[in-house]
């Protein structure tokens, strides 16, 4: 029984309990920091005022039941998107902005009592509504008062301005505006986007002019840079310079007393070994003198002397030939005047000496030793008999030139001369022989006074032709011939005859033509050359006469102005003049000759300037006028030989 009892009891006390834990919760209200409880009922005394209501935030309070009614109100933070479109900015642009507030309602005095008053009882979603509309009329006027470039351009000053529009109107209602953000600012008509080609053409050439200033601000400072590192590095290489120079400033002031002495004796050996040098250089200079004068300058002097001697001796040969050669035109023409007739029969009867041989070579198998006139004999291979034919041949030359065979072989070989020519004939060879003596006595003692005349003597007479007999010799020759092709018979018979006619007048001749092959030779042409032309007068003698002494004096100046060239050369022009020269053609060649010889037959045109010349030590034979040799002997040759 008791514990039934205790048992209710117990039942009825958790059931108070139960009913009082409830009826508490329903009295006491708790509030979170982010919401406020307003209790509304009773009288309250807020400052200096009273109110119907209490608020607690953050905290709990008792409701006093039948008395009193508990709201909340939310203080989290509301997110509101603020769209308008179409509003006229400054300027009449319509724009569209797009914008996000952060919105919630106070929760401190005084604006909280203004939400109380305003927004209690109303829900999240109506509220914001309310926050919205109103951020949105805020937004309107705002975009009114701005341009769309500022609208656009600074948008944190378009919220800044929107904020101070927007917050008195929020306060009245208990809000309180967080942030505002403008998300975007389009319009229609496509004026910002104009705007912003503009600006970004604008922003382009800045940020290129600001890309080209950046380049040269990091060009010049790269050069500034540039030249102070390479200032800094020349300060450096000075520095070392002048410590490098002290060094050795210093280094030569130690070595300065060694080097001097060293340099003093090394001077000196060079004076020394100067001087020996310069003994040595003398000697050689003496010896190349030496040997200048010994191969170069004496052989040129000889060689010039030999020249001059060569010339001289070729001179006085031309001298004697054209004497010899005046004295034979001379003799010659006495001949002819003193002979007349004679003469002129002698000198035909040279001619007589082909035909006869002629004559002779049709019967050579007959050895005939004189000739008779028989009448009859041995005929010929037409029948006319040998005797015929002589006695015709005799006619015959008798009719053509008026000359008697017989009769001239009697007048000239057969019978002595008259009584007056005999002696005369006599006297002009004495004359002529004492001549000749006289000329080689002279020229005897000039060869004994002048060793050197004497020696070219002995030379040209050594050079004779081979076989030339002397005069004494050539003399004696007719005589030996004509008594071997006179026969005993023939001479006591006392008959003439072609032939010993032929050897006494060969006799003749020989005597008249001196004593060298040469002048023989030439008086011998002379001869021949009267004897062509029988009508020569004794005018046409007398002027062969001058023109020989002409000949004789041109060659004695030819001889003076050769001597003289010679003299005025150098041994070194000498040396380029030196050695024989020889001359050829196609046709002809000359030589042995000196240079002046065929210098001198070149300028009289006998040779003619595209004839080849070599002389001794050329490799090969050269145009005249094309020869560097002969080029450098004339310009050697200053002074022209004679002409």
């Amino acid at each position: 029984m008791g514990g039934e009892v205790i048992g209710i009891v117990i039942f009825l006390g958790l059931i108070f309990a139960f009913v009082l834990a409830k009826t508490a919760q329903s009295l006491i209200h708790v509030s979170g920091p982010n919401e406020v409880l307003v209790f509304s009922g009773l009288k309250h005394r807020l400052g200096n005022r009273t109110v119907g209501y209490k608020l607690v935030k953050g905290g709990k309070g008792l409701r006093i039941p039948l008395l009193e009614t508990v709201d909340r109100i939310d203080l989290t933070n509301m997110i509101i998107e603020v769209t308008v479109s179409g509003a006229y900015s400054k300027g009449g642009i319509p724009l569209n902005v797009q914008a996000v507030a952060n919105v919630k309602v106070a929760g401190d005095d005084p604006l909280i009592h203004n939400a109380l008053e305003r927004l209690l009882g109303k829900s999240r979603d109506e509220i914001m509504k309310i926050a919205r509309e109103t951020l949105e009329g805020n937004l309107r006027g705002v975009l009114a008062t701005l341009t769309p470039e500022q609208t656009n351009e600074d948008k944190q000053a378009f919220a800044q301005s929107l904020l101070s529009e927007a917050e008195h109107d929020l306060s009245a209602l208990g809000l309180y505006l967080d942030t505002l953000k403008i998300q975007s600012v389009t319009d229609d008509q496509g004026y910002l986007a104009a705007i912003g080609r503009r600006q970004s053409a604008e922003l382009m050439r800045r940020a290129r002019i600001a890309e080209a200033n950046a380049r040269a601000e990091a060009a010049v400072t790269e050069a500034r840079n540039h030249e102070e590192t390479v200032l800094a590095q020349i300060a450096a290489r000075t520095d070392i310079a002048r410590a490098e120079a002290d060094r050795r400033i210093t280094d030569a002031e130690t070595q300065r007393p060694a080097r001097m002495a060293e340099e003093r004796s090394e001077v000196a050996a060079q004076v020394a070994r100067s001087e020996a040098e310069l003994k040595v250089q003398l000697a050689r200079i003496e010896q190349v003198k030496r040997q200048l004068q010994a191969e170069v300058i004496e052989p040129a002097i000889a060689q010039r002397d030999s020249r001059i001697y060569e010339a001289e001796g070729e001179a006085a040969q031309i001298v004697e030939d054209g004497r010899a050669r005046a004295e034979a035109l001379h003799e010659i023409t006495e001949i002819w005047l003193n002979y007349g007739e004679s003469a002129k029969r002698a000198l035909l009867m040279q001619k007589l000496e082909p035909v006869v041989d002629l004559l002779t070579s049709t019967i050579d198998t007959i050895d005939v030793e004189r000739l008779t006139l028989l009448g009859g004999g041995r005929t010929g291979e037409d029948g006319e008999p040998w005797s015929m034919k002589a006695i015709r041949t005799l006619e015959e030359i008798r009719g053509a030139t008026g000359i008697d065979m017989e009769d001239a072989a009697k007048k000239l070989l057969g019978a002595s001369p008259a009584a007056g020519d005999a002696p005369d004939r006599d006297t002009r060879d004495q004359e002529r022989a004492e001549r000749r003596a006289q000329r080689a006595q002279a020229r005897a003692e000039r060869d004994a006074s002048d060793p050197r005349r004497a020696r070219r003597s002995r030379e040209r007479s050594g050079s004779a032709r081979p076989g030339a007999a002397p005069p004494a010799a050539r003399e004696a020759e007719p005589s030996d011939v004509s008594a071997q092709n006179d026969p005993g018979s023939s001479r006591q018979s006392g008959s003439m005859t072609v032939e010993d006619a032929t050897v006494r007048e060969q006799r003749r001749r020989n005597v008249l033509m001196g004593t060298t092959g040469q002048r023989r030779t030439r008086e011998e042409n002379s001869r021949h050359a009267l004897s062509r032309n029988g009508s020569t007068t004794e005018q046409q003698l007398r002027q062969h006469a001058d023109r020989a002494e002409k000949e004789s004096a041109r060659a004695i100046e030819t001889l003076r102005n050769l001597k003289d060239a010679a003299a005025a050369r150098t041994p070194a022009e000498n040396a380029a003049t030196a050695g024989q020269w020889y001359a050829a053609t196609r046709t002809d060649r000359v030589g042995p000759l000196t240079f002046d010889q065929l210098r001198h037959r070149v300028q009289r045109g006998d040779v003619p300037r595209d004839a080849f010349v070599w002389r001794s030590g050329m490799n090969e034979w050269e145009r005249i006028d094309q020869s560097p040799t002969w080029r450098t002997a004339e310009q050697s040759a200053r002074r022209p030989s004679a002409g």
